[in-house]
């Protein structure tokens, strides 16, 4: 039986099979966690604009992660990832805990990561990346 989720993911133009991108890895962690089954669609840099869109007609600024549904409607972002899975399969082990209070910990956390840390973790990245040449 063939999954009816695809996940679109960044991976490296030589081998396609090196996925580098940690938004990526959270939504792979997600579904591998919930056991939720998925056909995994490597795609290049250079894919992205033209895949994800004609696959998902909802999507259109597209980006990745991108997991697209059994309706062919396509989920962004790693976090409304992780939210739609926990809702939708609330019977799997659970990826923000049982209580409010730690659901909303988590809601926090990733609030804090992509207010705060990502911007910097980049700011290093680029510079490094433009001091490479």
């Amino acid at each position: 039986m063939t999954p009816s989720l695809k996940l679109f993911e960044l991976v490296d133009g030589k081998t396609r099979k090196i996925s580098f991108s940690p938004a990526v890895w959270r939504a792979k962690f997600a579904l591998n966690y919930k056991k939720v089954s998925y056909e995994s669609v490597p795609l290049t840099f250079v894919e992205i604009p033209t895949t994800i869109p004609a696959a998902c007609k909802n999507v259109v600024t597209p980006t990745v992660p991108t997991l697209q549904l059994e309706s062919g409607q396509g989920l962004l972002d790693s976090f409304t990832i992780a939210e739609y899975l926990e809702e939708k399969y609330p019977d799997r082990p659970s990826l923000f805990g049982q209580s409010p209070s730690e659901k909303k910990l988590h809601r926090f956390f990733e609030s804090y990561v992509q207010e705060k840390l990502n911007p910097a973790i980049k700011r290093m990245v680029f510079e490094g990346m433009y001091n490479m040449q």
